[in-house]
Order: C-alpha cells, then sequence, then structure tokens
C-alpha cells in the first residue's frame, strides 16, 4: 500500500471512530436526560399547580367557618323580635358585601334559613358585589346541597361536586344560546345553630370554580393535553372545551371514551401501581405524583381533594330539585389532575438532536477526507523527492533537492544536501589523489600486488568501524541529552505530584472533618465518595452507598425541587442550592438543604459532581412548629372578645401599629387599614381622666415595659372614629417577635361597668353619708351618758362595748366614703415643696406611741442630704401612716421597723420595712383589691375591713405614684412607695377624710 493511502487511510479511522462512539452515547444519554428533564419537570408543575388549587380550597374551607361564627350571625340565630332580626340582617348583609368585595372569588354567599329560604344573599359580578332584595330570594329546599349540608353536625363543612351553577331549575348561561357562558361554581357549606344548639339554616359560598380550574391552564402546552377529570372520567378543564362538562350537559366525552378503560379504572383510584400496559417510572414518581408509560404517551397525574378528611361530600344530584344519589366522606371524593404528553413531544429535542448529528457528521466526514489527504500529500511529496534524489545519487548524478519544510523532512533534506555535497568534494580529492596514487601503484605494483586484497580488506573493516563508533558516540550523546531532560521532567513531576498529595491530603481532611454531609460522583452520577457526616445523618456505610446513585436517598421527591433549575445550572458549570426530603437508612425521613456544584479538570471539563448537605430537619420541625403557633395565634386573635393592638415602638419614631383584630375595628369604628396607619395616640384624647398628657404616658409606659417585660393593668380613655370618647381597662403585655419586642394591649371597654360602678359609688357614698350622722350623733350620746349618767358597772361595760363597735361603724363608714370619693375622681391633691426626711420623722415620732404597747422601735433611716419634694402631706401621710400601722400590727413583739428614705433620678422611694408574718406568692397578687384580707392577717386582727391597702394604692396613683410589695412568707415584708420630686396639682373640691386607715 502507498504511504499516501495509508496515511489517509490513518487520518480516517483515528478521528472518525471516536467521533462515531461519541455521537452515539451522546444522543443516547440526551434521550436519556430528555426524558428524565420533561418527566421530572411535568411532575414538578403538576405538583406546583396541585398545591396552588388546594391552598384555594383551603382558604374557601376556613372562610365558610368564619362566616359561619360572626357575630351579627350569631345575635341574628338567638333573635326574637322582627326589628332585632331586620337590624341583624342589614348587618350580615354589609359582613357579606365587605367579605365578598376583599376575597374576590365567591359568586354567592348565602345565609339560608332551616326550612330552606334565602334570608341574605350577596352575588358577585366583576369584583361589585350585591345584595339580593328580599323579593327575588329563593326557596332552596330540596336542593341536594342544602338537604347535605342541613343534615350535617355542627363544625362539619359540607363540599358540593364540582358543577355548572342552575339558577331557577335550569343551567346559568351568561352567554348566548349560540355561545353559551357557563358558571362553573363549587359550593362549601356549614349548619348554624342558635346557643340552644338547634340548626337555624346554613351558610354556603358560591365558588368561582374558574379561579381555580384557571391553574390548569399553567400545564398547557402544544404537543401535550393538561386536564382535569372528576372521579366519573368527565372533564372539569380541557384545552378543547367542547368536551368539558358531559355530565352536565348529557354528553358522553370522558377521559375513557378517549382514551380507552385503562387509562382511568386503575390510575384514578391508586397511584404507583403496575396496570396492563402501563409501565410505571417511580424514579420520577413522588408519594402523590404518578408517572407511566401508556403507549405512545406518557401519563403524569395526582389527585386533588376538594375538602378535608372531616368533611362531607356527595355525588352530587341528577336534577336540579332532587336529593343526592351518595353520601360521601370528603376523603372519597376528588378529583385527577394528569398531563398526557405524546413521545413526539417529550423525544422531540432528541429527533431534532440526531438530525443535527447527522448532518455534522457528515460534513465532518468530509473535512477529515480533504485534511487527511493536504497532510498525507505535505508528508509524502518531500519524500517521493527525496527517494528521487536517493536513486540519481546511486547512479552517480550528484544534486540538491530543495524542501522548505522545517520539520525532520526538512532536517533529513539538510543531511542529504550535505552528503551530496562532502560526496561532491570527496570526489575530486578522489580524482587528485588517484592520479598520485596511480603513479605510485604502477610503480609498486609489484611489490604490493600479493597484499593488495589484504590492505584493501582490512581498509574497508577499519573504515566500517570508524563509522560505527562514530555512530554509536553520536547515540550515546543524544541519548546522554535525552536522559537529562527526563531527569529534569521526572523531578519537576515528583515536586508537582507531592505538592498535589499535600492539597489532596488537605481536601481530604477538610471532608473527613465536614459537619455537613458531603458525597461525590463521577459524570454519570455514581457515587465514588462519602464522608463519615454522610454516614452519621442517613446511616450507610460507605461501601452500602458506593457505586450506586443518589437516588437511594429519595424519600418519594423532592416537594419542590426545582429540577429543571439543577440541570440547568450544572450545564453550565455552575453550583445550584435547593431543599429537598430525602430518607435514611432506616426508611426516616431527613429534610435536607442541599449544595450541588460541578467537578472540573484543568481542561475545564467536567468529571463529575459534589453535593454538600446539611440536616435541617429539626429547622423544618420548628417552622412547622412556628406555623401552626401562628394559626392558633390568629385564631385567638381574630377569636377574642376584646380590642387587640400589637404596637412596635421605636424612640426615635415613636409608636406605631403592626397588627389589630376584627374587635378593635368593631370598637373604634375604623377598618383595620386605617387602624395599622394610626398609632396609639391617634385613637386618644391629647389629656387622660387624670391630667396627664396621653403621649407621655403611654410612651413611658410602654418604654417601661420593653425594658423588665411586667405586663400593666390601667384604665384608660380612648377616641373613637366618630369623635365619641370611651373608658377602657388596658392590659399591656410584652410579646418576643424575631428577636425583638413588641407590645400587645388589649382594650375593654368598661364604659357601662364604669356607669354602673358610678353609681354603685354615689349610693355608698349617699348611704355612708347618711349613715355617719346618726352614728355620730349615737357615739357623742353613749360618751355623755357615760360621763354623767349614774351607772352600775354592768351597764359601764355595756356602753363601752357599745362605744367600741360604734367606732368600728364611723371607721367602716368613713373608708368606703373614702373610696367612693377616690374612685370618683373628685379629690384635690394640693402638692407644695416640703423636707422628707423632716416629714417622715414626725410621721415615725407618731407612731412610736402605738409600737410601745409591744416593745417595737420604728427606726428612720435619714439620708446624708437634704431631700426636697413637692408633695400632698395629708394624703401621702396617711400612706405612711397606714403602712407603719400595718407593720406594728402584723410583726411580733420587740422586733424592729425601719423606714428608709432613697432618691432615685427625679422620683423618691419611700420603704417601710418589718420582721412581721409576711405574705405568700398568692397574696401579694391580691394585696391591693378591695376587701381583701390573707388568712393569718385574720387571725391577728379580726376586726379589719381589707379596704386600707386598697385605698393606700388608690391614693398612690393619684399622686401619680407606685407602691410595690416584697415579701417572704414568715420573714417579714417591704412595702415600697414612688413618688415623682414635683408632684400633681388635681383640681376637686372634697378631701379625704382624715384618719389612720387600717
Amino acid at each position: 500500500m502507498r504511504l499516501r493511502t495509508l496515511l489517509i487511510t490513518g487520518f480516517l479511522f483515528v478521528s472518525l471512530l471516536p467521533l462515531f462512539v461519541i455521537g452515539y452515547f451522546s444522543v443516547d444519554s440526551q434521550a436519556i436526560t430528555q426524558l428524565s428533564l420533561t418527566l421530572t419537570s411535568e411532575s414538578e408543575q403538576i405538583s406546583l399547580v396541585r398545591d396552588d388549587i388546594n391552598t384555594f380550597l383551603k382558604t374557601a374551607e376556613s372562610d365558610v367557618l368564619f362566616l359561619s361564627k360572626l357575630q351579627h350571625l350569631d345575635d341574628l340565630l338567638n333573635s326574637v323580635s322582627s326589628e332585632e332580626k331586620a337590624m341583624h340582617i342589614s348587618h350580615i348583609v354589609q359582613d357579606f358585601i365587605s367579605f365578598s368585595r376583599e376575597k374576590d372569588i365567591y359568586y354567592q354567599i348565602r345565609y339560608i334559613d332551616e326550612n330552606g329560604m334565602e334570608i341574605v344573599r350577596v352575588d358577585d359580578y366583576e369584583n361589585a358585589p350585591f345584595s339580593i332584595p328580599e323579593g327575588e330570594l329563593q326557596n332552596k329546599k330540596g336542593r341536594y346541597y342544602f338537604d347535605d349540608a342541613m343534615s350535617a353536625r355542627k363544625g362539619t363543612v359540607f363540599v358540593s361536586p364540582l358543577d355548572l351553577n342552575i339558577e331557577r331549575g335550569e343551567l346559568e348561561n351568561r352567554g348566548t344560546d349560540t355561545n353559551p357562558v357557563y358558571v362553573p361554581v363549587i359550593r362549601y357549606a356549614t349548619p348554624v345553630f342558635n346557643k340552644d344548639d338547634q340548626p337555624r339554616g346554613v351558610i354556603i359560598t358560591n365558588i368561582y370554580a374558574d379561579k381555580f380550574i384557571a391553574e390548569v391552564d399553567k400545564l398547557k402546552f402544544s404537543g401535550k393535553i393538561s386536564t382535569l377529570v372528576n372521579s366519573d372520567g368527565y372533564y372539569l378543564s380541557h384545552p378543547n372545551s367542547n368536551k368539558e362538562w358531559g355530565f352536565m350537559l348529557g354528553s358522553n366525552i370522558t377521559l375513557q371514551n378517549d382514551y380507552g378503560e385503562d387509562i382511568l379504572s386503575e390510575s384514578l383510584g391508586h397511584l404507583h401501581e403496575q396496570i396492563h400496559e402501563f409501565k410505571m417510572f417511580p424514579m420520577y414518581s413522588t408519594p402523590d405524583i404518578s408517572v407511566a408509560d401508556y403507549g405512545d404517551y406518557f401519563l403524569v397525574h395526582t389527585h386533588i381533594w376538594p375538602s378535608g378528611s372531616q368533611s362531607l361530600s356527595s355525588t352530587g344530584a341528577n336534577a336540579a330539585y332532587s336529593s343526592s344519589i351518595k353520601k360521601v366522606q370528603g376523603k372519597d371524593y376528588y378529583w385527577t389532575l394528569m398531563t398526557i404528553a405524546s413521545k413526539d413531544y417529550v423525544f422531540g429535542p432528541v429527533i431534532a438532536l440526531k438530525n443535527r448529528a447527522f448532518l455534522i457528521g457528515l460534513l465532518t466526514i468530509f473535512l477529515v477526507v480533504l485534511t487527511s489527504m493536504i497532510i498525507a500529500g505535505r508528508i509524502s511529496k518531500p519524500l517521493v523527492e527525496l527517494r528521487d534524489a536517493a536513486l540519481e545519487i546511486g547512479q552517480g548524478k550528484l544534486r540538491k533537492i530543495k524542501i522548505e519544510s522545517k520539520n525532520e523532512i526538512g532536517e533529513l533534506a539538510d543531511a542529504f544536501n550535505m552528503m551530496a555535497s562532502e560526496l561532491e568534494a570527496s570526489q575530486k580529492q578522489n580524482k587528485s589523489y588517484t592520479k598520485s596514487l596511480e603513479k605510485k601503484v604502477r610503480e609498486r605494483t609489484s611489490e604490493l600486488n600479493l597484499g593488495k586484497e589484504e590492505a584493501e580488506e582490512k581498509a574497508l573493516r577499519l573504515e566500517k568501524m570508524k563509522t560505527a563508533t562514530l555512530n554509536i558516540l553520536e547515540d550515546m550523546e543524544e541519548a546522554k541529552k535525552e536522559l537529562g531532560k527526563s531527569n529534569e521532567s521526572l523531578e519537576a513531576e515528583i515536586v508537582e505530584r507531592k505538592k498535589t498529595e499535600e492539597e489532596m491530603k488537605k481536601a481530604k481532611m477538610g471532608l473527613e472533618r465536614s459537619e455537613q454531609s458531603i458525597f461525590i460522583t463521577d459524570k454519570n452520577t455514581i457515587i465514588q465518595y462519602v464522608n463519615p457526616a454522610f454516614e452519621r445523618i442517613y446511616g450507610y456505610k460507605a461501601s452500602e452507598v458506593i457505586g450506586k446513585t443518589p437516588k437511594i436517598l429519595k424519600y418519594g421527591g423532592v416537594p419542590r425541587p426545582h429540577i429543571k433549575r439543577l440541570w440547568n445550572a450544572l450545564s453550565k458549570k455552575q453550583s445550584v442550592t435547593f431543599a429537598m426530603l430525602n430518607k435514611t437508612k432506616s426508611g426516616d425521613p431527613v429534610n435536607i438543604k442541599q449544595s450541588a456544584s460541578p467537578i472540573l479538570d484543568e481542561h475545564n471539563e467536567l468529571v463529575g459532581y459534589m453535593a454538600i448537605q446539611s440536616d435541617v430537619t429539626e429547622q423544618a420541625k420548628a417552622e412547622k412548629r412556628l406555623i401552626e403557633s401562628e394559626i392558633k395565634f390568629r385564631t385567638l386573635f381574630e377569636g377574642a372578645g376584646d380590642a387587640i393592638f400589637i404596637v412596635d415602638v421605636d424612640r426615635k419614631r415613636g409608636l406605631s401599629m403592626v397588627d389589630v383584630n376584627s374587635k378593635a375595628e368593631e370598637a373604634f369604628g375604623y377598618t383595620r387599614m386605617e387602624l395599622l396607619k394610626m398609632s396609639p395616640m391617634t385613637v386618644s384624647p391629647p389629656v387622660q381622666a387624670d391630667g396627664r398628657s396621653s403621649a407621655e404616658k403611654i410612651m413611658a409606659d410602654m418604654l417601661k415595659l420593653l425594658a423588665d417585660g411586667k405586663p400593666q393593668f390601667f384604665e384608660w380613655v380612648f377616641l373613637r372614629s366618630d369623635g365619641s370618647q370611651f373608658t377602657a381597662e388596658v392590659n399591656l403585655s410584652r410579646v418576643e417577635i424575631g428577636g425583638g419586642y413588641l407590645a400587645q394591649a388589649i382594650v375593654r371597654d368598661i364604659t357601662e361597668r364604669k356607669k354602673i360602678d358610678r353609681a354603685k359609688n354615689e349610693f355608698v357614698s349617699l348611704a355612708s353619708h347618711q349613715l355617719r350622722t346618726p352614728l355620730t350623733a349615737i357615739k357623742w350620746l353613749i360618751e355623755t351618758v357615760l360621763k354623767k349618767g349614774d351607772l352600775n358597772k354592768l351597764q359601764v361595760d355595756f356602753l363601752k362595748d357599745a362605744l367600741k363597735s360604734n367606732g368600728r361603724m364611723i371607721h367602716l363608714v368613713s373608708d368606703l366614703l373614702n373610696i367612693s370619693r377616690l374612685e370618683a375622681g373628685v379629690i384635690a391633691v394640693k402638692s407644695k415643696k416640703i423636707d422628707v426626711s423632716k416629714f417622715l420623722q414626725s410621721l415615725v415620732k407618731e407612731a412610736k406611741i402605738s409600737a410601745r404597747s409591744k416593745g417595737i422601735n420604728i427606726r428612720f433611716v435619714k439620708p446624708k442630704n437634704k431631700i426636697v419634694a413637692s408633695l400632698d402631706g395629708s394624703l401621702i401621710g396617711q400612706v405612711i401612716m397606714n403602712l407603719l400601722s400595718n407593720a406594728t400590727k402584723y410583726s411580733p413583739d420587740k422586733k424592729d421597723i425601719v423606714v428608709s428614705l432613697k432618691k432615685h433620678d427625679k422620683r423618691i422611694n419611700i420603704t417601710v420595712r418589718d420582721q412581721g408574718i409576711g405574705l405568700s406568692k398568692e397574696d401579694q397578687e391580691r394585696l391591693f383589691a378591695k376587701f381583701f384580707r390573707t388568712q393569718e392577717a385574720s387571725k391577728i386582727d379580726t376586726r379589719g375591713s381589707g379596704l386600707g391597702l386598697y385605698i393606700v394604692n388608690k391614693i398612690a396613683t393619684v399622686c401619680h405614684g407606685t407602691i410595690v410589695c416584697k415579701s417572704t412568707k414568715g420573714k417579714g415584708s417591704s412595702f415600697t412607695v414612688s413618688l415623682p420630686l414635683k408632684g400633681p396639682v388635681g383640681k376637686g373640691a372634697k378631701e379625704l377624710i382624715t384618719k389612720r386607715i387600717s
């Protein structure tokens, strides 16, 4: 075979064989990848659509329960008079209209009484809800959805089948006879009961089914059919609208008629089963999504349950006014969402790839043949020229050849030309030498004739030995150079290999010590390495997973895997992070957050993949608990009987509303959105009832709450939207959200209670005034008789007992009068500057008189510096004397009582500390309540009224102060009264009755 032909053949074999092998396997791999991407994408898309529809339906189910618990509806169910019912119905109409406008998914919202008569009906047209007049309301008794809902238990939701709306016995048509536009609806209903648990009708919502059926359109694409079918195989949604609603329109167009019974009989009832000609694909399926090969199609389907497991449904009715055919549990009524994709649709890109590969192959063959011919010609042409020149030299014709190539052939041509030049010079020298030798030869022919042959042979041997020796030396020199180069290359390779080994050791050490699960695969996703964290998380040994694919870890598919995004990123040699649900060796689920990255070699070619996974199971559980907690909070928040505000407190920006409940809207007359744009100061008058600035007081209370976290309970005056005021009890507490704190205010309107208390106080005040006069007269008469009467000893004893009883009655009446005046807010606070130390010294001196009988010493710890404050000495004196009296009364004999005074910022703190009986924690919580006395105190003194500390606390509040008790049972108590340095000045005509309160 000619060299040129041999070279061309070799080039073609070396170039085209790998090309055909790679092309074949690439197309095959592309087909598998395309199938995987398409089926995985279909599973993901159908999962997203199913989840969106489920979310929509769950909202509808919770909405009907919410509507059944409206306060106005409850009032209507328990009303008797027609006037009350009419008023409540008008409120319900407004509630339904507001709800319909906000949701924009309800075709109708109705309250139907127990006789089937529509009492309230709100229809919607293009998000403009309106109430149906009373004369146009219909009786729905006999309609299956009403009868089935009325027979349900309390709290149960009835869900009707998805069908077309019927009005007055006919299908509702919003189009024309030639171009009908029907109204698909699904109804959610629940029975309602009065306070005696008697059924009083149902709440029914008719939902525009188009609102969620439209989600199916997201799956529609040329080459596949995306449809929603009911359990009988009738189309609820189909790309060809003429095939829809066959069971309502009298058509037999069903899924099984289009594709055969097999596609429906098993797939709608049981996911993931091998049936007839179906070939299941478990690697692309999940616990609730099935993927199967159905001849010329791929089938992907899942189920949708429009109601919860505790709900009811039915199979509907054959006629507009007839009972349902069959009642079923909610879990037994479902739809099937599916896509039927043709194989041309799935493998279209692969077929196009094959066609492109065929064209590229033809072009490649042409280019390789052309290139081979050119290269073979460039190699063989100089060789032919060298051959011809060698033949001519062999014939004695010396000539040089011209080859401009600078490769080995060029060097060979240069050597050939040098040899020709040397031969030419040698020929000339030989001719000259031959002439001189010929003469000597002739002369000595006779002498050398005998040894001529021997000499020639010896010379020839020497010449060959010389040539061989020169060749060996040249080869040795060349070998020495090559060996030097090899040694240098080997040393460099050894150094580089050592560096690589060190880096690999460090990398391996990092992988081994990582807390995250790490595994490495080759480019075919076959696992090659796992680290100890992988073994710990999944329970597999390395030997059990190496050589397998990561599919052994799948729990049932990735909930939202974004597989298409994953492979797109990896194909672009980019990393991607996503969450997924895997399983351990024992089958337990484990929530994983995974980062997948391609592994590239030094030529930027893909050699494998690396996955770094973090176990976020506990995090997922925490998130689930958080969601459940949020649902519970929202239920309690919205269902609370009091108005609730969540307030953000910022020293610079002030106070702002974060959230309010529906009761707040009702109490204040604003909508939720209006309240969220306000602050607590917006709904408060500038000044509170005690004369303090609303802004100053609420900001101070909020900051104090966030600082110490102690709940606060106080009364507050608020403003309604119409400008009217009302008084409320406010329970202020701190809540932690996102690592920070917010304030929660529970507001209870006590306007009516205030009226009752005011009437009660007026009665007590009037009664006390009327009692005080005769009691004083009785006291005066008894004292007069004792002083001037001629009485025996028994009569004197009786009168003295009567005088003591009279004194206790006067004491009690005085306390009641003081309470009525304090609670009526008519106490005048007359503050003036006083030396607090001297003031307390005088009170201690007075209290020592009664303490001497028990051998108790009262000490006053005087501060180093003089403290001057603006106080009402009369009011504060009563507070301190009450505390000293109680400390003396409930302390053992011969124990010390200590009074101390301290200044802190702009306030003074007066503390009375004793060593008495002390108080339990339970008693401390009720200590300042009206008429409260501990059991231990009642045993020591049975005459107390339990009003003293209540009055003390009220006086402290009137003076803008506080009183705090710290006590340990059996070890004594300390009461601290905190007052501002500059006390308030109140207005009022009455003062407290001056006496020592006990």
